[in-house]
């Protein structure tokens, strides 16, 4: 897990940098909320992955259960 996450913070401060060169202020936040989304699953899948997973509860939520 802590390779994942030197990796996750490498990737994102490389894009942070080209973001902020390119002064998109609109970009930089709704990639700084989907990091930290994709980092939130990640630890929560990670921490049990025998529980259900987000795919699992979306189709549950969309009733496409028989299929």
């Amino acid at each position: 897990m802590i390779y994942y996450l030197m990796f996750f913070a490498l990737g994102i401060f490389i894009d942070y940098k080209d973001l902020k060169n390119s002064k998109q202020k609109a970009d930089i936040v709704f990639y700084i909320i989907a990091m930290i989304l994709a980092l939130g699953f990640a630890v929560w899948y990670y921490i049990n992955p025998n529980r259900m997973g987000i795919s699992e509860y979306l189709i549950k939520l969309l009733g496409l259960g028989g299929i």
